[in-house]
């Protein structure tokens, strides 16, 4: 078991085993895993927005430009100077389920085949 504090909350991973150490792969793993979660429940403060952007492994000004803000606006969401809207933390989301897939929030997502459809008017 190996609990992740993510800023209010306590996420437990029970699959771990507590008599192994694990890498820092592993641990990012986790970690990553663990923003999700808390970010899935709707009720994200500050701690939790600063914790899912160390997860991604940006700094504040990364995260800003990926959601149209300034860092500084990033910075009050983080210290709870400034609430943020729900969309924000769904943005977020996306963004920690995008890192989960592909390793990189700036990655292209890949068009599916076939899904071309013309509009004949």
């Amino acid at each position: 078991m190996y609990i992740t504090r993510v800023g209010r909350w306590r996420v437990v991973h029970r699959q771990v085993d507590p008599r192994k150490a694990i890498s820092s792969k592993e641990l990012q793993a986790l970690e990553l895993r663990a923003a999700i979660l808390v970010f899935t429940t709707g009720t994200v403060r500050g701690g939790e927005m600063k914790f899912a952007r160390k997860a991604m492994g940006l700094r504040q000004p990364e995260l800003g430009k990926l959601l149209g803000v300034a860092a500084e606006t990033v910075s009050r969401w983080e210290t709870g100077a400034d609430p943020f809207k729900r969309y924000v933390s769904l943005a977020v989301l996306y963004l920690l389920e995008k890192y989960q897939r592909t390793g990189d929030v700036l990655a292209k997502s890949k068009k599916p085949r076939g899904t071309t459809r013309k509009l004949v008017a």
